[in-house]
């Protein structure tokens, strides 16, 4: 959106209307100072929703209506309207369709204000949220006035992210997220009420719910047990009946039974006889069974653990025949690197000999005479070679015996390890046999103790539960009593409160004597009523309201003077009319003296009653001429007697000093009406005194109720644990008994392993024994023939000498001959070596194999052995299969016959039974006939009593229960007349107050869900809102740093700057640091820089946010007026470039300034105060 016109009506020194119509580009605004150009800028602040008068450089907000001058009068309203063009459509949605926007705000000297969008009455909000996000409104970095250029250098972090807010276009969100947790605020609020409401309404509920369902409980009750009881009479009438109709036939089936049933018996002792032998029979049958069946497994046990050793030893053979495989392996190798040598050896042989036949040759002569020497020297290193062989050959048999002997001690070591691991578990089996011996034992005896506290539990139940019924009853009785009491109750304090009230408001009085009595209270001379200042005695109530009559209601008063304004007063005011009795008489009364013995049936009416403290003599002057009788003829006789007395009798009756006789049927009047609120009174003090105490029986029968039952609970409770902990001990004994058995046969099987295992040790200790005395024979060869080589060698050694001497005389000639021939001797004697190793190596090969050979035949016949233990044991087991099934249909056979017995036993107690009960059925069939009709009279008169209808009538249009049993129809109808006892008094209406307070719970937590579903979406607005906030501000912020980084040096000619976060960890909460380096000075703050300086810093940073979000227009208030001409020529070029996209409204005095804009708007005042406005075009040189 972008301005199209500002009107101006009385808004500070702009007095008359002023439109200025904004075209596009860079408007300048020129004029002295104090022209008003300045106020132009505060109109659009001000109609765009400022609220800080001293942002609009003013005290007050009334400071922005014209004041007025010396010539012109002050004005009453300041009004503004801004047009806006909605070109881009960045506005609310009700508003897109409009393609002008006019926005107004108006303020009058009475404080009323107002706002309007399109001459539409609106809010401030409303117009906050059309220019939000926008870049314009009141405080935006699209206006930039002339004390804002220090307040954007001087900012904080926090005013300074504003801006960048602003620019990014987040201040429309962040408003909607203050609205959004306002509105979570409020909800919550609501939430928490609501909930109190609900938790409110539940509680009335639960309540309530709790009469409700007592109500319908009693209701479904009553009717279940009409239906119950009547279809239970029913259905016994036609029990009853039918057993009627069927005792004759009865009888008479019941002999024939007899004779049936003894044939019968008969049948059954003979079959018995025949089971029995079957039983018998059966029972060695499988007795046998079972003791093959152990015998096989045991075969078994013994056969499968020989495969196991066997198994082990064809493991061991295989691991013995690898090894020699492997030493043979290597011995091949060895001879073939002996065939190598002794070719190479030989190679040289012959080549020596041709060497030597040369030799020979020449030195035949001296040769001849040392031959001899040498074929000496010949035979003794044959018996050297000789023996060496020899040696070999007893050294390989030494350590073949001693590879076998430590093979059977490794073998007996095994074996030694098997015997102590098998005896060890021996002894542990045979603890554990003792332990489960001993476990079992003393399983067995605790079952027996649980079974025994059991029994104990149960009759302790049922003792309580006899007590729990006694004291239900008492606590049933107890209720109904204080239910009755609480009638009672209420019917007496109902009508004492009744008449009570009427009392007190003098409703048995006449009209006027109310009216006086309302004056009471104002007038201190009106004492009282004649009625309420005497008290009759007892059984003189009717004597006192007839001899007063009238004057019962007269009102007693200080004096006369006190009675005549009194009937004035009532006169005046038309209240009726009533009669007074001065407290004190002027005129003396006269009291009647009375003899002193009267007959005891007549009295004076005084004595009979007792009046208050002060009124003596007003009531002596009304009652001291009368006699009270005991009845009309004693009165009659006391008139004779006094004539000029009034006498009245204790019934009621009158006879006046004339005689006149005044009598009848009695009448209620005052007095007994007063009389009987005092009775009530009475009576509901001793009524509610009962009520409390009855009240008090009731809890402490409920609270022994509630013991009894919390007893039962624990004692069930334990029962159960007990029954559960005998359960488990039955078990246990159970597992303890298989383990047992177990345990024993692992103990036999054990024990022969240990015997088998003793004797192969005897057998490998006889091959150890053998193995000792071989190795001992072949070592002491070894040391004889060591013996024969150490002398050979010795003769060998005195031979070489003599030879060595005999030559060294011909050395000279023979030297050669010497030589060659020591190396042809040399390769010879290894020639022979190499032989006899290859011989030996041969040997040790051959031996191998046959080592070899005889493993592996062990091993085949192993395996063979292993295969008949595979053969045996499967038909073994298959043999034991068989039994098992055996055992097991034997089993089930004689399971079948022990049922048999059983059964025919059963038939026959039956039998004997029925026989025994035929008898005395026969005898009590008429007994039960006569007890049949009786119970069908009962039946009739119970129904009549409870229902008060006949059951005949009932029975018409009734459809009795039949599908349960009448036990249970019994116990149902039983059980519903305890809890309909049980129930009490019972609330009819609160169901229908349940339903009510159940919609009104529905309708409440509906409000309640809705409430935490509008919860759950406004933190999911909140949340998307964060999100929206924090992606836009951190690549606004990027953007701007970056357009920042071009801007600055183009207008410091150099330098550089940019903006940090406080927290960049928090790009949401943090705050924006400008930090600035001009050329030529060190990094620094913007409050250390020049006024000049902080200015082109400022124009730096807002031009920045312009060329990233450029704003519909921007508003600057002489922010050049600290640059010099070279700043402000830098500024322009920058302006230029911002205006290309954005509307350029500037207040300045610059000329340069000046040049540059588009259109300039001169503001004068032609009279002082008062702004006046003109424009000139400079792109068309029109002047306006």
């Amino acid at each position: 959106m972008k301005l199209k016109q500002l009107e101006i009506s009385g808004f500070k020194s702009f007095c008359d209307k002023t439109k200025i119509q904004f075209p596009a580009g860079v408007s300048a605004i020129v004029g002295p100072n104090g022209c008003g150009k300045s106020n132009i800028l505060d109109a659009l602040r001000w109609v765009m929703g400022e609220q800080s008068s001293r942002q609009l450089r003013g005290k007050s907000m009334d400071d922005v209506i014209f004041a007025g001058t010396d010539t012109r009068a002050p004005s009453n309203k300041a009004e503004v309207s801004l047009t806006l063009i909605n070109d881009n459509k960045q506005c609310p949605d009700e508003y897109k369709d409009h393609k002008n926007i006019v926005i107004t705000r108006s303020l009058n000297r009475k404080g009323e204000s107002g706002y309007f969008i399109n001459r539409t009455p609106a809010r401030l909000k409303d117009i906050q949220n059309l220019l939000m996000g926008s870049g314009m409104g009141s405080r935006t970095y699209a206006i930039v006035q002339q004390n804002n250029v220090g307040a954007i250098t001087e900012a904080g972090p926090d005013e300074r992210r504003v801006f960048i807010e602003e620019a990014a276009g987040i201040m429309r969100y962040k408003f909607q997220k203050k609205e959004a947790l306002k509105k979570l605020e409020s909800t919550n609020q609501n939430l928490l009420r609501v909930k109190d409401i609900v938790d409110e309404v539940a509680k009335q509920m639960k309540s309530v719910q709790r009469q409700a369902e007592k109500a319908e409980r009693f209701g479904k009750l009553q009717e279940r047990i009409f239906y119950l009881d009547v279809s239970a009479a029913i259905i016994r009438k036609e029990t009853i009946n039918k057993n009627i109709e069927k005792t004759n036939n009865l009888l008479e089936s019941l002999r024939n039974q007899g004779l049936e049933q003894e044939n019968r018996l008969q049948e059954l002792n003979d079959a018995i006889e025949n089971i029995q032998r079957e039983r018998l029979i059966k029972d060695n049958a499988i007795a046998e069974q079972r003791a093959r069946q152990f015998d096989l497994q045991r075969r078994i046990d013994k056969m499968e653990n020989d495969r196991l050793h066997g198994q082990k030893d064809l493991e061991r053979l295989g691991q013995e025949i690898q090894d020699m495989e492997d030493n043979q392996k290597d011995q091949k190798q060895r001879n073939l690197e002996i065939s190598t040598e002794m070719a190479r050896v030989n190679d040289e042989k012959e080549r020596l000999a041709e060497e030597s036949d040369d030799i020979k040759k020449r030195i035949q002569e001296e040769e001849s005479l040392s031959q001899e020497m040498r074929d000496e020297l010949d035979k003794l290193n044959s018996r050297i070679e000789t023996s060496k062989a020899a040696l070999m050959d007893l050294l390989a048999q030494e350590a073949r015996f001693k590879n076998a002997q430590k093979n059977a001690e490794q073998n007996k070591a095994s074996l030694d390890e098997r015997f102590q691991k098998a005896r060890a578990e021996e002894i542990q089996a045979k603890r554990r046999v003792t332990e489960l011996t001993n476990k079992s034992k003393a399983a067995k005896e605790t079952l027996e103790q649980l079974k025994e506290r059991n029994a104990e539990i149960e009759m302790t139940i049922e003792d309580l539960r006899d007590k729990l019924d006694q004291k239900r009853h008492q606590l049933s009785q107890q209720i109904k009593k204080v239910q009755n009491m609480d009638i009672s109750r209420s019917k007496v304090k109902s009508r004492y409160q009744t008449l009570k009230k009427m009392d007190e408001n003098h409703e048995w009085f006449k009209g006027g004597i109310k009216a006086i009595m309302a004056r009471q209270q104002v007038d201190d001379r009106i004492l009282s009523l004649v009625v309420d200042v005497i008290e009759p005695f007892r059984y003189y109530e009717e004597a006192l309201e007839v001899a007063l009559g009238e004057a019962l209601q007269f009102v007693i008063v200080k004096d006369a003077e006190t009675g005549i304004d009194a009937m004035t007063y009532l006169k005046d005011n038309n209240a009726g009319r009533s009669g007074f009795l001065p407290g004190t008489c002027e005129k003396e009364t006269v009291r009647t003296t009375w003899p002193k013995q009267l007959k005891l049936s007549v009295k004076p009416l005084m004595d009979c009653l007792s009046v208050k403290k002060g009124f003596e003599e007003a009531i002596e002057g009304l009652l001291g001429n009368v006699l009270v009788a005991k009845d009309i003829h004693d009165g009659i006789t006391a008139w004779k007697a006094y004539p000029d007395c009034r006498v009245v009798t204790q019934s009621g009756e009158s006879i006046s000093e004339k005689g006149i006789l005044i009598g009848g049927s009695k009448t209620e009047g005052i007095i007994a009406k007063k009389q009987e609120v005092k009775q009530l009174e009475a009576q509901l003090k001793e009524i509610e005194d009962e009520l409390i105490n009855a009240k008090l029986a009731q809890q402490n029968l409920e609270n022994e109720l509630k013991e009894i039952e919390s007893d039962l609970q624990r004692q069930s409770h334990t029962l159960n644990t007990q029954r559960n902990n005998e359960i488990e001990s039955e078990k246990q004994l159970y597992r303890l008994e298989e383990d047992l058995k177990h345990a024993q046969r692992n103990l036999d099987f054990l024990s022969d392993e240990c015997k088998r295992l003793s004797g192969e040790e005897t057998m490998i200790n006889e091959e150890i024994s053998k193995s000792d005395q071989a190795l001992n024979d072949v070592t002491r060869d070894i040391e004889e023939t060591q013996k024969t080589i150490s002398k050979t060698s010795t003769e060998l050694t005195r031979h070489t000498e003599q030879l060595e001497d005999y030559q060294q005389k011909v050395m000279d000639l023979k030297l050669e001959s010497t030589n060659v021939q020591a190396k042809l001797e040399s390769q010879v004697s290894t020639l022979r070596r190499l032989q006899t190793f290859e011989n030996e190596g041969q040997e040790r090969e051959k031996r191998l194999a046959e080592d070899i050979s005889e493993k592996t035949r062990q091993i085949s016949t192993l395996k063979k052995q292993i295969d008949e233990y595979d053969e045996y044991l499967k038909v073994r087991q298959t043999e034991i299969k068989q039994l098992e099934e055996s055992l097991s249909e034997s089993q089930a056979e004689f399971e079948h016959i022990a049922k048999r017995m059983e059964e025919n036993n059963a038939s026959m107690s039956k039998i004997k039974g029925a026989q025994a009960q035929i008898q005395q059925k026969t005898q009590a069939l008429e007994l039960e006939q006569s007890q049949r009709k009786l119970k069908l009279e009962n039946i009739d008169a119970r129904i009549k009593e409870r229902f008060d209808q006949e059951l005949d009538d009932i029975q018409k249009e009734f459809t009795p229960e039949r599908e349960m049993p009448l036990t249970e129809i019994d116990k149902e109808l039983s059980g519903n007349r305890k809890k309909l006892n049980q129930i009490g008094a019972v609330n009819m209406d609160a169901i229908e107050e349940y339903k009510e307070l159940e919609q009104r719970f529905e309708f409440l937590s509906r409000e309640q869900d809705d409430l935490n579903t509008a919860v759950s979406d406004l933190n999911k607005v909140i949340r998307k809102i964060n999100k929206i906030c924090r992606e836009r501000f951190v690549v606004t912020f990027n953007q701007i740093n970056e357009k920042l980084g071009e801007v600055f040096p183009q207008l410091f000619q150099g330098g550089s700057a940019k903006l940090v976060m406080t927290e960049p960890e928090k790009p949401l909460e943090t705050g924006v640091e400008f930090m600035v380096h001009p050329p030529g000075k060190r990094l620094t703050r913007l409050t250390l820089l020049s006024g000049g300086e902080k200015a082109l810093s400022a124009i730096a940073f807002i031009f920045s946010i312009f060329l990233i979000r450029p704003a519909a227009f921007c508003v600057m208030d002489e922010i050049d007026a600290p640059l010099d001409e070279a700043n402000v020529g830098r500024f322009n070029r920058l302006l230029k470039i911002i205006g290309q996209q954005s509307q350029i409204i500037m207040v300045t005095h610059n000329k340069g300034s000046m040049e540059f804009a588009d259109i300039l708007f001169g503001v004068t005042m032609e009279q002082k105060g008062v702004s006046k406005l003109v424009s000139v075009n400079l792109s068309d040189d029109r002047l306006n």
